[in-house]
């Protein structure tokens, strides 16, 4: 009672893969960092940082828990 059946639908957008690296960020972002109007930009920028400061932080703290079984500073 009152149920339809889905419909399949094309895919619209199609999401690329996550980025793994500082620079593959960077190439994929490279027009918002280059045409950024001053403050805009200079937002962009303090956060693209912080985020991949943050990223690389963490995967070296996995990485490190995985090779060696425990965390260590």
């Amino acid at each position: 009672m009152g149920q339809s059946q889905s419909t399949d639908r094309p895919e619209l957008y199609e999401f690329p893969p996550p980025v793994q690296t500082r620079d593959e960020l960077t190439q994929r972002h490279a027009d918002r960092t280059a045409s950024g109007l001053g403050e805009e930009r200079h937002w962009f920028e303090k956060v693209f940082n912080i985020f991949c400061d943050t990223s690389e932080s963490t995967k070296c703290l996995l990485i490190g828990v995985v090779k060696t079984g425990t965390i260590e500073n």
